[in-house]
């Protein structure tokens, strides 16, 4: 059984939305074809993903496909490691180096023993990814207490730069490029 390639999802902005299954949308395929306003509207297929139904008919893998309806949006991107590792690019903020997700630690650039509320120190002004030797180093203090400069300020990133389900470390498929940023 060979292995199909995902759909990239679209707002009726044109906004990513998330990615689904090729079996998914397929389904959903067929459904906005019987269904007005309902199901998704393929705009790109992928030339070489095929599948066969059991009935002998070949039908195109969806690549891209658009919403019927306008899927509201959350404003904030959750504050996690991941995305932390989106935002710096899998790089250390102190000295430069690329690092895995295993390896890599949110660093709180205040330490959170600093603050009366831990949770004050949770944010995306107050946190970045350092390399575990870095974090170490920087212990409970803070970058200038540590003598270490920050590469980047920290900053809350735009919601457009995170997609639901693209990684940022994947190949993005060709047909998906005009439809996601780099």
């Amino acid at each position: 059984m060979s292995r199909h390639k995902p759909c990239l999802i679209l707002n009726q902005d044109y906004r990513p939305l998330q990615i689904i299954s090729w079996k998914r949308a397929l389904c959903l395929e067929i459904i906005g074809k019987d269904i007005p306003g309902e199901g998704i509207r393929v705009v790109e297929y992928y030339d070489d993903d095929v599948v066969e139904s059991a009935g002998g008919d070949f039908f195109l893998v969806p690549a891209v496909a658009v919403t019927n309806h306008y899927v509201k949006r959350r404003k904030h991107i959750a504050l996690k490691k991941r995305n932390l590792l989106i935002r710096d690019k899998r790089t250390c903020q102190y000295c430069g180096k690329t690092v895995t997700p295993k390896m890599a630690t949110i660093d709180h650039v205040k330490p959170r023993s600093q603050f009366d509320d831990v949770k004050e120190a949770h944010t995306w002004d107050n946190t970045t990814i350092a390399c575990l030797k870095c974090n170490s180093h920087k212990d409970n203090r803070t970058p200038e207490q540590a003598n270490m400069k920050l590469l980047q300020d920290p900053f809350e990133p735009e919601h457009g730069s995170f997609y639901a389900g693209i990684s940022p470390w994947a190949k993005t498929p060709e047909e998906w490029k005009p439809y996601v940023r780099a």
